[in-house]
């Protein structure tokens, strides 16, 4: 079905003419186009989103989500930077990483992420590496130089669950093995369950306790390190990567390697859509957010709410891209 966008004009004057622009969304529909699939944290908190965002959108518009995963993320990536009409209905996600695929120009990437208009990031985060619980690993330093690899569940490149145990062996030579292709976190869950992988290393510790929250009540898992620049009290004790690493050039890799942590859930739309339109969408993505209704349910579904702002996440993705040519080199070779 063909949805257009209707602006109303309204012109107003006290001696020189003046205008202002009014966003109406009554009687349309807006579109979360997700890349990920149903059934993972990503998807918990962007329903979530969904259910509560028409009511601070003038017009009150219906908002729906529509998975479409592929490649991590890429998928919806391309259609919104290529196929989606720039009229503010179609609103895209992806897993922060995959601003790292563009940054080395990987192949079937074909947006340009510092011209995406970006609404904002429901939350930062702290991502892990954890274990089966029957696994035979207790600490990162089971892993660090073992000849036995430790095999984790990843849905595709740009995602947090392939690059970042990619970049570990690369820092702290461990040796994980990553098994890529699965559709979805959910579909990454399952192979876990099913002893199909031996762990996860990149998956937020809000994804588990809002999609696998038995995991930690039953000791399936064991949480063994902490990724980001920042550490998760929850985690207690639990070891911090950047307190192991050494190496300056290699604290500046992990730096722009972890920078997508801030901006860990993201949307955005098309570089087209008019100034107006994103403004009103950022201030209703922020209402939403910070709203008592929604986070009453965010806190029944353990989710992890700490809002970047559009203006925010263009700051964070322009200093990304302005890492050294030399971190920008081994990024490309951790990914390609």
């Amino acid at each position: 079905m063909t949805i257009a966008l209707v602006f109303f004009v309204i012109l107003f004057s006290v001696g020189p003419a003046a205008a202002a622009a009014v966003t109406s969304y009554e009687g349309k529909t807006i579109r979360f186009v997700a890349g990920t699939a149903p059934g993972g944290g990503h998807d918990t908190h962007i329903r979530a989103i969904a259910r509560h965002l028409g009511r601070f959108v003038p017009g009150q518009p219906e908002v729906i989500v529509q998975n479409m995963a592929g490649a991590g993320g890429v998928v919806a990536g391309n259609y919104i930077y290529k196929v989606a009409k720039p009229d503010g209905l179609a609103i895209g996600f992806f897993p922060g990483g995959n601003i790292l695929l563009d940054l080395i120009d990987q192949g079937g990437v074909e947006f340009d992420s510092r011209k995406f208009k970006w609404i904002g990031s429901a939350s930062s985060a702290v991502a892990t590496c954890f274990a089966r619980h029957d696994s035979g690993v207790k600490t990162i330093d089971d892993v660090i130089g073992s000849t036995k690899p430790f095999v984790v569940g990843s849905s595709g490149r740009g995602t947090t669950m392939s690059i970042y145990p990619r970049a570990l062996n690369s820092v702290l030579g461990t040796n994980f093995e990553v098994i890529e292709g699965y559709q979805g976190g959910s579909q990454v869950y399952l192979a876990l369950e099913r002893g199909e992988v031996n762990g996860v290393c990149g998956l937020f510790w809000s994804s588990i306790k809002s999609s696998r929250p038995d995991w930690v009540s039953k000791n399936f898992i064991r949480v063994f390190l902490q990724l980001g620049l920042n550490k998760e009290p929850e985690l207690g004790s639990v070891a911090s990567v950047m307190d192991l690493v050494k190496k300056p050039e290699d604290r500046a890799f992990l730096e722009a390697v972890f920078a997508p942590l801030r901006m860990a859930r993201p949307f955005f739309v098309s570089p087209d859509v008019p100034g107006d339109t994103v403004k009103v969408l950022r201030q209703a993505f922020l209402d939403t957010l910070k709203d008592p209704v929604f986070i009453k349910e965010a806190e029944k579904l353990r989710l992890e709410i700490n809002p970047t702002s559009g203006e925010e996440v263009e700051n964070l993705i322009g200093k990304v891209f302005g890492s050294p040519p030399d971190v920008v080199k081994r990024i490309a070779e951790l990914l390609k």
